[in-house]
């Protein structure tokens, strides 16, 4: 039998470290910024499963999902560059507030065209690049200002937390969109009028965003002082890369995997419709699975990501996401694809949050800005993966796609490792690689002012 005291040594144990996984939550700008986050999560999720089901069930075509999806990711690519230009000359609240109320306009804009009219298939194309080139201009900003709100020390546990209000929405966006279209709308709506009632309802949480984000006392002034070019501003960033190969090995770190890894996933409605029986209840589950892993996977690197090894947990993440990627291309059986879906994301997200959070902590706060855009082109690279996914799929078939992704990761992981193998190195982050500036500051002229330090961070 446990005695009070062993029991209350380990409820206070136990207390501490949930305290620990939710210690940047502390920051009250922070606390405000993740819940603004959630918010949008929840409705990109509620929109990303909406617009994907309709899809799939108007056309019947895995090349139709994926050009939406490259109408999304292009311009991700294109302008992300754009957003951390705007981010070091423009008030980075202004900037994060004015995306919101763009992406809410966006969402009341499709569901109305939804309900009044017939749905169009270039509809989504039109809205999934304006939707993108809203996120391209906008994720720099909310990525670079994390190292503003907290400590240092808690930056890990910051984006950790911070990448869970995305994983966290893959399972409740996901179960509450399923459980409105399926329980709530499509009883008594036709699937188009269905639709559009659920864009209506993301309108709504990124209202609230909106809300959270205005809050914030945090304004991040410009730190621009002369106005340069965006030219100079891109070779500028393009230097400073070229400068460090522990920066071009984490940049890689972070495309490879999301390149080949991210692609596959968002063929999920296809894997449903083909694999299984293609209802949106099996698609939900499906996501959710998904969602649930890289909640667990967050959540972790939010817990004990404070490690003495993250180079090498980098690697080690890299290479289980590609293991359960195959895995999945290998099974039939629901249950065990749901187990699947869990583990790749809890290793895709633990890998993104703490590739994320170390090349934060290494790159110049003059530079971070337009390190983190050119970290979003990156992902806007996906389409490259996309495009041969989704023809593959078709032609051959969606097992084969998956298990040749599952390939490419492990090659591309592999290679990183031989160009730069400082990556594995890399013990904390803050503590070795500090700063890469010392190896570019000749390249970058003195025209900026130093970030002011706000009640959150001090």
């Amino acid at each position: 039998m446990t005695s009070v005291p062993s029991l209350s040594r380990r409820l206070s144990s136990f207390g501490a470290s949930v305290g620990r996984t939710f210690e940047s939550l502390a920051y009250r700008d922070f606390r405000l910024l993740w819940f603004a986050s959630l918010a949008t999560s929840l409705a990109i999720q509620i929109q990303i499963y909406a617009r994907g089901w309709l899809i799939f069930d108007i056309t019947d075509s895995e090349m139709a999902l994926t050009w939406v999806m490259l109408s999304f990711w292009i311009p991700s690519s294109v302008f992300s560059f754009f957003g951390g230009a705007i981010a070091d000359r423009i008030r980075k609240k202004t900037i994060m507030v004015g995306a919101q109320v763009a992406s809410m306009v966006s969402a009341l804009t499709f569901g109305t065209l939804i309900l009044i009219g017939e749905v169009h298939f270039w509809y989504f194309i039109v809205f999934g690049f304006f939707n993108g080139t809203i996120l391209a201009l906008s994720m720099p900003t909310r990525t670079a200002v994390m190292p503003d709100l907290v400590a240092p020390r808690h930056l890990t546990n910051a984006l950790a937390l911070s990448g869970s209000t995305f994983n966290l929405s893959r399972v409740v966006g996901i179960a509450l969109g399923g459980l409105l279209l399926s329980m709530l709308f499509l009883p008594h709506f036709s699937a188009k009028n269905s639709v559009g009632m659920l864009f209506l309802c993301i309108a709504t949480l990124y209202g609230c965003s909106i809300v959270g984000t205005s809050l914030i006392n945090y304004q991040g002034n410009p730190t621009r002082i002369n106005k340069k070019s965006l030219a100079r501003d891109f070779w500028e960033g393009v230097a400073y890369i070229r400068n460090s190969q522990v920066v071009v090995g984490l940049l890689l770190m972070g495309l490879i995997p999301t390149m080949f890894g991210f692609s596959a996933q968002f063929l999920l409605p296809a894997f449903n419709g083909r694999v299984f029986d293609g209802r949106s209840a099996t698609l939900s589950g499906l996501l959710v699975a998904l969602g649930v892993g890289a909640v667990l996977g967050s959540l972790a690197i939010a817990r004990f990501g404070e490690i003495d090894q993250k180079g090498r947990l980098m690697y080690v993440l890299a290479f289980a996401w590609a293991l359960f990627l195959a895995a999945l291309a290998l099974t039939e059986n629901y249950w065990l694809a749901l187990v699947m879906l869990a583990l790749v994301g809890a290793s895709s997200a633990g890998l993104s949050s703490l590739n994320m959070s170390v090349l934060q902590l290494i790159v110049s706060a003059k530079m971070r800005s337009r390190i983190m855009a050119i970290t979003w082109a990156s992902f806007g690279l996906m389409p490259i993966g996309m495009i041969p996914l989704g023809f593959l799929a078709e032609t051959v078939g969606l097992q084969p796609a998956f298990l040749s992704c599952a390939g490419l990761m492990f090659v591309g992981i592999l290679c990183i490792h031989f160009i730069a193998p400082d990556v594995a190195k890399i013990r904390r982050g803050h503590k070795d690689y500090s700063t890469t500036e010392d190896t570019a500051t000749e390249l970058v002229e003195e025209d900026w002012t130093e970030p002011v330090v706000t009640t959150s961070t001090k």
